[in-house]
C-alpha cells in the first residue's frame, strides 16, 4: 500500500491561491491562525487605502474654505481680488513681483514678497512670490508652486 501525505501549503501561497474560487475561499477560512488573520487584515487594508494618495498626488485644485476658512475669506475679498487681476501672471509665475501688502489687520496679512516684519505676529499670512505661494493658518505653514490655470 501507499501511503499519501498530505501536503500543507504555505501561508502566503495559501491565501493567494484561494482568491480565485469562492468555494475555496469559503473552504480555506478555517485554515489561518490569529497571526496570519491580522497579517491578511493589515495588508487587505493596506491595498483598499493605496489609491488614495495617487489619486490627491494629481489633484490641482483644493478647496480651502473647509479648512481654512480664514485664508478663504482672504482671498476671496475684494482687495485680493482686484490685485489678483491686475497682477501679471503667465506660464505659471508672477511677472515683476514687488514688495506689496494687500490686506494687513491685526490678525491677517496678504500680499506679494512679504518679509518676515510684515508676517510677525499674524494668525493668517497669504504670501505670493513670482512662481511659489506660502500660506499660514491655524498653527502650520503651507508652500507651494502655482499650477497651470483651469
Amino acid at each position: 500500500m501507499q501511503s499519501t501525505k498530505n501536503k500543507t501549503t504555505a501561508f502566503p501561497v495559501r491565501f493567494f491561491g484561494s482568491l480565485f474560487s469562492p468555494r475555496r475561499m469559503f473552504a480555506n477560512r478555517d485554515q489561518f491562525n490569529w497571526l496570519q488573520i491580522i497579517v491578511l487584515f493589515i495588508f487587505l487594508t493596506a491595498v483598499m487605502v493605496m489609491p488614495i494618495p495617487f489619486y490627491y498626488n494629481h489633484q490641482t485644485n483644493f478647496n480651502l474654505s473647509p479648512f481654512l476658512p480664514h485664508i478663504d475669506k482672504m482671498m476671496a475679498s475684494d482687495q485680493m481680488q482686484t490685485a489678483m487681476k491686475t497682477a501679471n501672471y503667465r506660464d505659471q509665475r508672477f511677472k515683476d513681483v514687488k514688495h506689496q501688502i494687500i490686506i494687513k489687520t491685526k490678525d491677517n496679512v496678504a500680499g506679494f514678497d512679504l518679509t518676515n516684519d510684515d508676517m510677525a505676529g499674524r494668525k493668517n499670512v497669504i504670501n505670493l512670490h513670482a512662481s511659489t505661494f506660502q500660506v499660514k493658518s491655524v498653527g502650520s505653514e503651507f508652500k507651494a508652486k502655482y499650477g497651470a490655470r483651469p
